[in-house]
Order: structure tokens, then sequence, then C-alpha cells
């Protein structure tokens, strides 16, 4: 009979272990399309260069190429703020990680409330130019500040979270407009 201290510790570091590769796999995800989508690009741009609109006789072709071509870069903008975002959220998860390691060595209990949604392009564009005012630090870790270390707690936390669920809406944007990119290719070779 396994104890349930075990087999929660068990539960424990399958949770760690599938998240790691959750996050693998979102890494290696982005990164295919982002490679495919700017070979794609250049395959496009081989093509044809002559993209010119002309709305008398439109050639089907290269207007199909063109909305490829717009729909591949979308798709590619996207991925790299995907890229971005994800950087940074790492990077303010394990600011978390830390404060709480640095708050129980001080013998000092955080606040858990949970943490609500902010807007994430507001919350990328915050933490990429203003990191620094977020971050916590050694020397705000400690009993007088514990109102201070508290707010700023949260606002990690709020910041993580909202760039963690803006990422996976990305990813779903990226797909979306690479496979309308691939689409849109491959009726321009039927059009041709």
């Amino acid at each position: 009979m396994i104890s349930e201290e075990k087999e929660t510790e068990e539960y424990q570091n399958r949770y760690r272990f599938w998240t790691d590769k959750r996050i693998s796999q979102l890494s290696f995800f982005n990164n295919l399309l982002l490679t495919i989508g700017i070979v794609m690009i250049g395959y496009i741009w081989s093509e044809n260069t002559n993209f010119y609109i002309n709305l008398i006789n439109i050639k089907w072709n290269i207007t199909l190429l063109f909305l490829a071509l717009a729909f591949n870069g979308f798709s590619i903008l996207t991925g790299l703020i995907l890229a971005i975002s994800r950087l940074y959220d790492l990077r303010l998860t394990s600011n978390i990680m830390l404060t709480r390691k640095r708050a129980l060595k001080n013998d000092i209990k955080l606040d858990t409330i949970s943490p609500e949604k902010e807007s994430f392009l507001i919350t990328l564009c915050s933490v990429i130019f203003k990191y620094n005012d977020y971050s916590i630090s050694s020397n705000d870790i400690n009993k007088e500040k514990l109102k201070i270390l508290n707010y700023k707690f949260i606002k990690l936390r709020v910041l993580s979270n909202s760039l963690g669920i803006g990422t996976w809406k990305l990813l779903n944007y990226q797909i979306i407009t690479f496979l309308f990119s691939i689409i849109f290719l491959f009726l321009s070779t039927l059009v041709n």
C-alpha cells in the first residue's frame, strides 16, 4: 500500500514532467512554424516578384500569393510576439518561485489571492519596458515591508498569468494564420 504522501509526491513529479514536456513542445512548435513561415516567404517571393494590383484585370494567382504572403507574415509576427511573451513569462515565473523560496526561508507568509487577468498586449508592453518595477529582489523580502511585498507578489502573479493565457491564444492565432497562408498558396498553384 502506497502512503498518501508518496502518492502525492508521485503525482507532483508527473505534473512537473508533463509541464516540462508541454513547454518544450510549445517552443518547438512555435520555432517550427516560424522557420517554415520564413522559408515560405522565400518561396512565394521566388515564385513571383511582380506583385502589383490591377483592379480591372485581376490575376488570381498573384492575388492568392499576396494573400498567402500576408497571412504568413501575420503568422510570423504572432510567432515572434509569442516567443517574447514566453521569455518574459518564464522570467516572471522564475521570480515568483524565487520569491516564494526566500519568503519561506524568512518565515514570511505571502498572499495567495487568485490572480486576475489583465490585457495581454498591455501586460507584455508593460513587462518589456518596466520589468525592474515588478521584479522582487532579496532586499524586498522582509516583514516590515510585508504589505508592499504582497502587492508586488500578487502583481507578479497577475502579469505571469496574463502572459501565460496570452501565449496560448497567440499560438492559436499563429496556427490559424499559418493554415490560411498554406491554403492560399495551394489555391494559387491550382489557379496558375
